[in-house]
């Protein structure tokens, strides 16, 4: 027969009660009457445990090749355009995975200097923004070597599962796992979520970004002015702002966008580049509305309104 003295009974005892004590935020809500500054933690079950939804996506990397080689047609053009060049064809082919252009007869040599001016080289990148050769047939090719559309996918997996996750973290998902797989697919887990298809939605939604001026003349509290419409700022919805309707830059016309520190202020901020298209209308609103602000929408909420 085992003997324990009253001590070491009383410490059993204790660490029960205390076990007792720790399992009850995960068998009954917090009470009316239990202090808010002290913790109620639950142990949240796994997919394995509770069930719950995996969904495996993957990245349409083609779409990405198509939308630089539109970028790059445009910017082609703009090339010509300013050593006051002309072309009899200018395309992307997808398949080649290329831009190719026929300039005029006799101007192969000057068609060719103006489309090495579209290479740049971006720090710490192994290899430059495109790369432009003429072949056989006289026509001039704009490519994107491969390490470079190797590094524009990873930043287009990176950006789509910082979307993911403040759609899902918007959802009330408790412990949601999303993580990148291979070199074009992330797994989403979300446990205790049966129904993938409302997942699926959730997340599958395009990202619309859009760039509008705010209406500094609307006044607060008054009908919205013709021509604007009133957004809640991602924030604080309760807050509204009055923006004019109208898109002066579509996210469309996004390249990339990073966080970073400003090295003068410490502050972070957002560098984002813009294709040939999208950075002229940048460059047009900006400068014909100095120190107005501008409003960042994102599924239809304000995210910044700087000036």
């Amino acid at each position: 027969m085992l003997y324990f003295s009253r001590a070491k009974t009383f410490g059993i005892m204790l660490l029960c009660a205390l076990g007792l004590l720790l399992s009850l935020p995960n068998i009954a809500p917090r009470p009316g009457w239990w202090p808010g500054a002290l913790p109620w933690p639950q142990v949240h079950l796994g997919l394995d445990l509770s069930g719950g939804s995996y969904l495996l996506l993957q990245i349409d990397t083609s779409a990405i090749v198509q939308q630089d080689l539109n970028t790059l047609v445009d910017e082609a053009r703009q090339a010509l355009r300013a050593a006051g060049l002309g072309y009899t064809g200018l395309h992307a082919d997808l398949a080649s995975g290329q831009v190719l252009v026929r300039p005029l007869d006799g101007q192969s040599t000057q068609a060719l200097a103006a489309m090495r001016k579209l290479i740049t080289y971006t720090p710490g990148a192994s290899s430059p923004s495109v790369s432009v050769s003429i072949l056989p047939n006289g026509d001039i090719a704009i490519a994107i070597p491969p390490a470079t559309q190797a590094v524009r996918n990873s930043q287009a997996i990176t950006q789509a599962i910082t979307i993911i996750q403040r759609r899902i973290d918007g959802s009330g998902v408790l412990n949601p796992s999303i993580q990148r797989q291979g070199s074009d697919e992330i797994v989403v887990q979300l446990p205790g979520i049966s129904d993938p298809e409302r997942v699926k939605t959730l997340i599958g939604t395009t990202a619309h970004m859009t760039f509008q001026l705010v209406d500094t003349n609307a006044v607060p509290g008054q009908p919205v002015p013709f021509g604007d419409e009133q957004l809640p700022m991602s924030d604080n919805p309760q807050q509204q702002l009055d923006v004019l309707s109208t898109v002066a830059v579509d996210g469309a016309d996004l390249e990339d966008a990073q966080a970073s520190t400003d090295p003068q202020s410490g502050q972070w901020v957002v560098n984002f580049t813009l294709n040939a298209l999208g950075a002229r209308e940048f460059a047009d609103v900006t400068a014909a509305n100095v120190g107005k602000p501008f409003a960042i929408v994102l599924d239809g909420k304000v995210i910044e309104a700087p000036n």
